[in-house]
């Protein structure tokens, strides 16, 4: 923010409380160094005007922690505005959850508050629980800001049980998702154990049909292997084997049998049906 300070000392960037001290030391009495050793002026004027405040408004909460003077005439920079919008938008946010304890002070024409008013006492407390320093000067130790009446201590309960019961919550939501987690792992690694499986058994399969494969006749050898089958039966055994009957093919098979080269009866019955098809009929080849 663009202004001037009437204070030398804090214009070249020196606190009264740092400087006064010293210069006492040395024998140069400058201002009542008693009275700035007791007040402790470190805090700029402005944050003193605060801390005596009955309340504050949610922008001059946010101004408070930005460190942005509102009282000095002139504009703000970019980066100050930018500052102090995003702590505005914090604290109003606070303010609607109720995790910050505030007043809507004046309402909008839909019921939303347009402004809220908060004490002090609440700010400090709001702070201590999110370990943020506290932005104005208190009385006694600056770190401590304890009710001091039992309508506060009430409240003060009250607000540790709402942030305790939100937690609560909170852990109890986390601790279903890490449960519906763990479930869904269980469940992928039943299916990768199916998959595995499954490609175990593929494998298995398509090994059992490449074997079949090979030992399977195909193409001219089966021709051949047909011919030959229809030719021994019909010249060694006088069957037709384009008869739908087959007679004497149980001879046959017994004869295989006999020899080492037992087939069913149904297996030669199809090998022979399957040889008649490459087989010409002998009314076809006279």
């Amino acid at each position: 923010m663009t202004s001037h300070s009437d204070d030398i000392l804090d214009r070249i960037g020196f606190q009264r409380s740092d400087i006064l001290p010293l210069l006492a030391e040395a024998g140069i009495a400058v201002g009542d160094v008693e009275f700035v050793q007791l007040q402790r002026t470190d805090w700029p004027e402005w944050k003193l005007r605060l801390a005596v405040a009955d309340y504050l408004t949610h922008t001059e909460v946010a101004a408070a922690i930005a460190g942005v003077d509102l009282s000095v005439p002139g504009w703000l920079s970019d980066e100050e505005q930018a500052e102090l919008s995003a702590w505005e938008s914090i604290v109003r946010r606070a303010c609607g959850s109720e995790s910050l304890k505030a007043v809507a002070a004046d309402l909008n024409g839909d019921g939303t508050p347009r402004a809220w008013e908060i004490r002090l006492s609440d700010l400090a407390a709001w702070c201590a629980s999110r370990n943020t320093p506290i932005p104005y000067p208190l009385p006694g130790n600056p770190l401590t800001a304890m009710p001091t009446t039992d309508t506060e201590l009430l409240e003060a309960l009250a607000a540790a049980e709402r942030e305790r019961e939100h937690w609560r919550s909170e852990a109890q939501q986390l601790g279903a998702i890490r449960q519906q987690i763990d479930s869904q792992r269980a469940a992928i690694e039943r299916l990768r154990a199916e998959i595995r499986a499954k490609d175990d058994k593929a494998g298995k399969v398509t090994a059992e049909l490449e074997r079949l494969q090979a030992d399977a006749l195909a193409g001219k050898a089966r021709t051949t292997a047909l011919k030959i089958i229809a030719g021994l039966a019909m010249t060694g055994y006088g069957l037709n084997i384009h008869s739908p009957r087959l007679e004497k093919i149980g001879e046959l098979v017994q004869d295989l049998q006999r020899c080492g080269a037992g087939v069913t009866e149904k297996t030669l019955r199809d090998w022979l049906k399957e040889a008649a098809v490459v087989v010409e009929p002998p009314e076809k080849r006279a």
